[in-house]
């Protein structure tokens, strides 16, 4: 049975029943990784949505949310051990670090001994552009991967020799 095209009407006959040769008419453009094996299709598939999901899961459940600073406030002397105080800041995105509320008070011998926030924000702010930017190159690669097996396949089919019957 000859192959319709989808936009050619019922009653129209086909180039096949024309006596067109079926294999000059492209039935639709070429599809990204036709010459590839099922299985070779389903990993690329597979790869680019674990890549898509594991950058969601970076994006909504760490980017998203607030950060915390735990900002070193001094030397407790009876113990000798360091103290620590944590301060609630805001997500990477936002263009403060922390809100205008003032920080936690500190008992008598304690104090802030650096600014909060900061570079836990920029550190994050690095890590989140550094997991986009490999996220982005992952996917490229993954697609020129792709496009070059497509290409492969494409070109050992027709670097094959034709072997003759007889």
């Amino acid at each position: 049975m000859a192959r319709v095209r989808p936009n050619q009407p019922p009653n129209q006959p086909s180039n096949q029943q024309q006596g067109c040769d079926a294999t000059a008419v492209p039935l639709g453009p070429p599809r990204m990784l036709s010459g590839v094996t099922n299985q070779a299709r389903r990993w690329v598939i597979g790869i680019g949505a674990v890549l898509i999901a594991w950058y969601l899961c970076v994006l909504f459940l760490w980017a998203l949310k607030p950060l915390t600073d735990s900002v070193p406030v001094g030397i407790v002397k009876d113990t000798n051990t360091y103290v620590s105080q944590e301060v609630k800041c805001n997500t990477l995105f936002a263009s403060h670090v922390r809100d205008a509320a003032a920080l936690p008070t500190l008992k008598s011998p304690l104090a802030y001994t650096r600014a909060s926030c900061g570079v836990v924000q920029s550190h994050a702010r690095i890590v989140f552009a550094t997991d986009t930017v490999a996220l982005v190159v992952l996917l490229v690669l993954l697609v020129v991967i792709a496009l070059r097996a497509d290409t492969l396949d494409a070109e050992l089919a027709a670097s094959k020799p034709i072997m003759a019957a007889g």
